[in-house]
Formats: structure tokens, C-alpha cells, sequence
């Protein structure tokens, strides 16, 4: 995978495990967003956004190695799916 002109461009080797190939673009985009966000869904504490954003990220940190804990993958995940549409600022 590479940046080109704004346009990412996603390499044959990058499908054969995308899964991989995502986490290693969503850590360092929630870490990033973590970092930056100044606020928060209406239903959730600015605090525990925070610790939902890290959930996601240790979940797809988790997913990186040799022998992922299932159930910190599954929270992260689905912790991601359910607040997809929050991650904006």
C-alpha cells in the first residue's frame, strides 16, 4: 500500500491480508483521533469515549499478533462497528 498524489493505492499483497493491512492503517488513525478529539457522542462521558477509543485500538493491536486473544478482538471490533459513524470530530 502506498499514498500517490492523495489516492491510496492497495497493492495485491495488501489483499492477501487485508485484515492485516487494516489494522495497521486504523491504529495509527484512532491513536491519532484519540489524541485529537475534543468531543464526544451525546450518550457517552468525554471519559468514556476515551476508553472505548482505546478498546478499539488495543482490539486491533491484538489482531497484529501471532496469538490474538479472541475476546479483546471481538470487543475492539465490534466497539468499532457500533461507533463507526462517531468518528468524526
Amino acid at each position: 500500500m502506498f499514498v500517490d498524489d492523495q489516492l491510496v493505492v492497495i497493492t495485491f499483497d495488501d489483499c492477501y491480508n487485508l485484515d492485516m493491512t487494516l489494522s495497521r492503517i486504523m491504529i495509527p488513525a484512532l491513536k491519532k483521533f484519540r489524541e485529537v478529539v475534543d468531543s464526544h457522542p451525546d450518550t457517552l462521558t468525554f471519559e468514556q469515549w476515551k476508553d472505548i477509543l482505546n478498546t478499539m485500538i488495543a482490539g486491533f493491536e491484538e489482531t497484529l499478533k501471532d496469538l490474538p486473544d479472541e475476546k479483546k478482538v471481538e470487543k475492539g471490533l465490534h466497539l468499532f462497528s457500533k461507533h463507526y459513524s462517531h468518528l468524526w470530530m
